[in-house]
């Protein structure tokens, strides 16, 4: 059983444990007595770290938020130079737009599958217990990942309307979201082992279907 002789690595496997027992059982039915066999602590390790069990499902939140978000930042800090300087004409909004899809599928699939759907089934958690009335991973999936598609969109097509614009916005980003799904199930298709990387082309082919779906939406705006 660890101690408390490394703060940092016991703090990791904590919210490790945190992230697969709150996805799996939610937050009520998820014991701190669970999360300490899980994490091969002392149970009054939890309080030491993050004060009680709320506090400790706060953090969990927040740091699956921020794994969410690390992706983003790039070219969210593009994105805002850009607008900064008052550059984003219909082309570069183009570019960008396939530079977030690009980015965001090669995202999904770095997540390892069980990582993905305990990331998802936190997101569905957090809507029905949400201390604080705080909402992390839904800030990042529902709001700034779409927000920065649904703002692209409408520089890519200036008389596009908000509630349209983020209408595609969700299905581009809720697409991407269940491809993330998938991986394994496309893999054995193709005959592949679970572990194995999906072929580029399939990504290029899932890249290539979401745009042709914006340039669809264009072309009978």
């Amino acid at each position: 059983m660890q101690d408390l002789n490394n703060p940092s690595t016991t703090r990791q496997n904590l919210i490790n444990a945190g992230v697969k027992l709150f996805a799996i059982h939610g937050y009520e039915a998820t014991s701190t007595r669970m999360i300490a066999k899980e994490a091969n602590v002392n149970i009054a390790t939890i309080a030491f770290h993050f004060q009680n069990k709320e506090g400790f499902y706060r953090a969990v939140l927040k740091y699956v938020a921020h794994e969410l978000d690390r992706p983003l930042l790039p070219l969210v800090d593009h994105v805002r130079r850009l607008r900064s300087a008052n550059s984003i004409t219909p082309a570069v909004a183009w570019v960008l737009i396939e530079e977030y899809v690009d980015s965001m599928l090669k995202t999904v699939l770095v997540i390892q599958d069980f990582e993905h759907a305990h990331y998802l089934n936190l997101l569905y958690h957090e809507q029905l217990y949400h201390p604080g009335n705080e909402y992390p991973i839904t800030q990042v999936v529902c709001k700034k990942m779409e927000s920065i598609l649904t703002e692209l969109l409408q520089d890519y097509r200036k008389d596009t309307d908000r509630e349209t614009a983020t209408t595609i916005s969700r299905i581009v980003s809720s697409s991407i979201v269940a491809f993330g799904e998938h991986p394994m199930f496309i893999r054995r298709a193709l005959g592949l082992a679970d572990d194995a990387p999906l072929p580029d082309h399939i990504i290029e082919t899932a890249k290539e279907y979401l745009l042709n779906g914006i340039r669809s939406f264009r072309a009978q705006a």
